[in-house]
C-alpha cells in the first residue's frame, strides 16, 4: 500500500514539473508568426517564388503568388532574413519577431 502511494506521489510530482516547464509563457517561449511580402524596389510589384531564409533556424520559405512568406518563430527573438531571387541582388535584414510581425522586403534588380 505504501509503495502505491509513494509511486503515485512520484508520478504526480513528475507530471506537475513537466506541466510547469511547458506552461511558461515568457516572451521568448511563445510561438508567433514572422511574415512579410517581397516586392520589386522599382515597380512595387510582388515577386513570386523568392527564397526567404532564416539562418538561425535553418528554415526556408518561398513567396506565394501574392509575394508573401511566413515562418513560425519564437516571440522576442532577433532573426536574420535573407531573400534571394534570380536576376535580383540578395538582401539581408534583421528583424525582431514580435506578435505577428510583418515585413516588406524590397529587392533590387541586377539590371538597375
Amino acid at each position: 500500500m505504501k509503495l502505491k502511494i509513494l509511486t503515485t506521489l512520484v508520478m504526480l510530482s513528475v507530471a506537475m514539473f513537466a506541466f510547469a516547464e511547458g506552461g511558461k509563457t515568457t516572451k521568448n517561449n511563445v510561438e508567433t508568426t514572422l511574415s512579410g511580402v517581397v516586392i520589386d524596389s522599382q515597380s512595387g510589384e510582388v515577386l513570386t517564388g523568392v527564397k526567404v531564409h532564416i539562418p538561425e533556424l535553418n528554415k526556408d520559405a518561398y513567396t506565394d503568388f501574392d509575394g508573401k512568406f511566413e515562418f513560425s518563430v519564437k516571440n522576442g527573438q532577433n532573426y536574420t532574413i535573407k531573400a534571394s531571387y534570380l536576376s535580383y541582388q540578395d538582401k539581408s535584414l534583421s528583424a525582431e519577431a514580435e506578435s505577428n510581425s510583418s515585413l516588406k522586403v524590397k529587392l533590387e534588380s541586377v539590371n538597375n
